[in-house]
């Protein structure tokens, strides 16, 4: 899908109604059902036990926007519907912590794509780490996490996140 070029006008003072009607048939045409990019939502409902220093497998339980049925049940992952660009953005709420490090990973199929690392703190922390991604039909986009503070620990509920927009073909 592409947009339609805006025509290349020198505007002075009030805009040409050729100009208007031509970004006027450019909003049209995003705001047709049919244009919508994909984009989808989902987290954790409850908390998650880590294991120490074990990279996991964040399952997402619950969903707040799906509109290609990239996540299904309490899987872990997305399964792209539509081939292109996405910005993926995946955060994990960590307990407090006096010791260690935690990560939020985010994978495409099997390849690490972007990494954060968080140092120990005192008090209930998000780890965040995003990345633009091109996906292809069937491609699998995977949240996982660890810890390194030295024993089994619990992810927050809700505020343990994966999203994904399609941004560009």
């Amino acid at each position: 899908m592409s947009v339609p070029a805006s025509p290349a006008t020198a505007v002075s003072g009030p805009l040409p109604d050729t100009l208007l009607n031509a970004y006027k048939s450019n909003v049209d045409w995003l705001m047709n059902a049919t244009n919508i990019r994909p984009y989808c939502n989902a987290y954790n409902n409850a908390g998650l036990t880590l294991t120490a220093a074990t990279l996991t497998v964040i399952t997402l339980d619950s969903e707040t926007e799906d509109n290609t049925g990239m996540h299904t049940g309490t899987n872990g992952f997305f399964t792209v519907a539509t081939a292109g660009v996405y910005q993926v953005i995946g955060s994990i709420e960590f307990p407090s912590t006096a010791s260690g490090s935690d990560a939020t990973s985010i994978y495409l199929n099997s390849s690490l794509m972007s990494k954060q690392n968080c140092a120990a703190i005192a008090a209930t922390h998000g780890v965040t780490t995003s990345c633009l991604l091109r996906c292809a039909v069937s491609d699998t986009i995977t949240l996982k996490g660890a810890s390194t503070s030295g024993g089994a620990l619990s992810t927050g509920a809700g505020n343990t996140y994966l999203q994904a927009i399609w941004i560009m073909e």
